[in-house]
């Protein structure tokens, strides 16, 4: 199980050093998508690399998660889809790490009815700083203008 977990987080940390930040990214922090939906991790990450970010963290659920806000420390922003198998985004808020490192939080979901406002008061109630949600699929001009006040800007 510990041998899986740290080939997982060496094999993301890989994926992520694979390609430089071509700008400083969120005030010395960095993103983590969480989403079980392949093409939704790429299309947010290319978002994220195109607004100058660097390339972020990806879970596919909330227990990869975990394991990546334990190992890496110090997650800025993450993106959390509501709805995944294994540990969800909603049992993932629960979580004391994530209230602990308090990033900002996006909750996203492909559910087009009352269940982002739900999950968004649910997250708040148990002192997760949500910042924004989004309904997908994700497009760059429902990103931007909830990330471009936490990025740095160049001198």
């Amino acid at each position: 199980m510990e041998e899986s977990l740290l080939n997982s987080i060496s094999s993301a940390r890989l994926q992520a050093d694979a390609h430089p930040v071509s700008k400083a990214p969120l005030l010395n922090e960095q993103f983590l998508i969480v989403d079980d939906d392949q093409f939704s991790l790429e299309v947010l990450s290319m978002i994220l690399l195109k607004m100058g970010v660097g390339r972020p963290w990806k879970a596919r659920n909330g227990s990869e998660a975990q394991q990546i806000l334990e190992y890496q420390g110090n997650i800025g922003i993450v993106f959390l889809d509501i709805f995944m198998p294994q540990q969800d985004g909603m049992e993932f808020v629960q979580l004391d790490s994530l209230r602990i490192q308090n990033p900002a939080v996006i909750l996203m979901t492909g559910k087009k009815d009352h269940t982002l406002s739900h999950a968004t008061k649910l997250a708040k109630a148990y002192g997760v700083n949500v910042v924004g949600s989004i309904w997908k699929p994700i497009r760059s001009a429902d990103i931007e203008p909830i990330v471009k006040p936490y990025i740095c800007s160049e001198a």
